[in-house]
């Protein structure tokens, strides 16, 4: 299946902006579903797993969770010292906050009202997509 990628700039509600990859399917989407990173920041993996699931059909976005401390950091498998600043201050109520905005936008992106929306997570990020399903207003 042909798809579409870009990056999208989000508002998120404490004020701050989130940068955002997007897998976009052709045609209308099955769903949507919030990929979110590991340590290592929105990096060529994490993009991949997004376009990966695009193909299949759902319009995947990717919200750069270290927004707040490092806009655009990403790195390699090699060293994960660089990322664990950025994870250390990261905090349930920002999560909750940049999921939220990241949901809000799949349920914008389409003609269709009440996108079904899941996520999927890797490794910090799993921890994410459990908040996520417990958080009401980010999950339908």
């Amino acid at each position: 299946m042909s798809i579409s990628t870009e990056f999208v700039t989000l508002s998120v509600d404490d004020g701050s902006s989130m940068r955002a990859y997007v897998g976009r399917p052709e045609g209308a989407p099955r769903a949507g579903l919030i990929v979110f990173q590991e340590i290592f920041g929105i990096n060529p993996h994490i993009r991949d797993i997004a376009e990966r699931f695009a193909r299949e059909g759902y319009l995947a976005i990717a919200p750069e969770l270290f927004h707040r401390s490092g806009p655009g950091f990403e790195s390699g498998y090699t060293d994960i010292m660089p990322g664990v600043g950025h994870m250390q201050q990261l905090t349930d109520a920002g999560l909750t906050a940049d999921t939220r905005a990241a949901f809000d936008w799949l349920q914008s992106a389409t003609d269709a009202k009440k996108l079904p929306t899941a996520s999927i997570g890797f490794c910090m990020g799993g921890r994410t997509a459990t908040l996520a399903a417990i958080d009401r207003k980010s999950t339908r």
